[in-house]
C-alpha cells in the first residue's frame, strides 16, 4: 500500500490533495483494497456546502457500500466524470484518474487538522495489526476447542489416501493456519526482530510446543482421545509447512 507523502489523510481513509483553495478529493489505496471491487460512484452533491466529515456520497463495491466523508468544509465544485463509466479506476489509481470531486476549500484549519502520510499510515498499521491479532487468538481457542473434543468413530477410522486418517489431515490444516497467522501477525510488527528468521523459528517453535502440550492435556483430560506421537508429528508439519506458503504468498503480494 502507498501513502504519498503530499497528500492528507482522514481517519475514514479518504485523501485530500491541496492546490491553493481548491482540495482534490478520493479514497485511500487501504480503502479500495478493504472494499474490494468497485463497481458504482453516487455523488449528487456538486454545487452544494458541507461541513467538514459531512457525507458528499456513496462507493459501492461488489460487497458492501460506504459512505464518503468530506475531509474539510468547503462547496464541492465538480465530481469526475470518468467514474461514471470507469468506476474501477478508484481500484486501479486510487491518488491520480481514480479521484472524486473537487471542492472550495471554507476553512484552511481543517487541512491542518488531518493527518499526515506518516500519521496515516501508523493508523492503518494499527487496524490491521489489531485485525490479525484477533485471528491469531481465534486459531489458538479453535484448536483447543477442536482438540478438546471427544474422540468418536469418524476421526478414528475414517481414512482420506489409503490408510491415512482424515484426522492427521486436521491437524495439519489446524496448525498450519495458526502458524501462517502468527507470521501474518509478526511481519505486520513494528520492530524489526520480528521480521528476522529467527522470529519464524520461535513461532514454529512455539506452534509445535503448542501442538505437544494439547497431546498432553488429551491424555490427561479427554481421554477418548489420548495420547498420539503421529498427531504430535502432523501438527510439526502443518506448522513447518505454513512458512514457505507464507514467504511465496509475501513474494507474490509484492510483484
Amino acid at each position: 500500500m502507498q501513502f504519498p507523502a503530499e497528500l492528507k489523510y482522514t481517519k475514514d481513509h479518504e485523501w485530500i490533495k491541496v492546490e491553493g483553495n481548491v482540495a482534490t478529493i478520493g479514497i485511500t489505496d487501504f480503502a479500495q483494497g478493504e472494499l474490494g471491487d468497485i463497481v458504482y460512484i453516487d455523488i449528487n452533491t456538486v454545487g452544494q456546502t458541507l461541513a467538514a466529515e459531512a457525507v458528499f456520497g456513496t462507493v459501492e463495491a461488489v460487497k458492501t457500500v460506504s459512505d464518503l466523508f468530506l475531509p474539510v468544509a468547503g462547496t464541492i465544485l465538480e465530481i469526475n466524470p470518468t467514474l461514471g463509466n470507469q468506476p474501477e479506476l478508484v481500484n486501479t489509481d486510487p491518488y491520480g484518474a481514480g479521484w472524486m470531486v473537487k471542492v472550495t476549500i471554507a476553512n484552511a484549519a481543517d487541512v491542518d487538522a488531518l493527518l499526515t502520510s506518516e500519521a496515516y499510515s501508523q493508523l492503518v498499521h494499527e487496524s490491521f495489526y489489531m485485525k490479525t491479532l484477533f485471528w491469531v487468538v481465534a486459531e489458538v481457542l479453535l484448536v483447543f476447542v477442536l482438540l478438546s473434543l471427544p474422540g468418536d468413530n469418524f476421526s478414528s477410522h475414517a481414512k482420506l489416501f489409503g490408510d491415512f486418517p482424515i484426522d492427521k489431515l486436521v491437524h495439519v490444516l489446524l496448525f498450519g493456519s495458526l502458524s501462517m497467522s502468527f507470521f501474518v501477525y509478526f511481519e505486520r510488527g513494528n520492530k524489526p526482530f520480528l521480521k528476522t528468521v529467527r522470529a519464524k523459528a520461535l513461532i514454529l517453535i512455539v506452534c509445535i510446543l503448542y501442538g505437544i502440550g494439547m497431546e498432553y492435556y488429551q491424555k490427561y483430560y479427554v481421554p477418548s482421545r489420548g495420547f498420539e506421537v503421529a498427531d504430535m508429528l502432523a501438527d510439526a508439519v502443518g506448522a513447518i509447512l505454513a512458512l514457505p506458503l507464507f514467504e511465496k504468498i509475501k513474494k507474490m503480494g509484492s510483484n
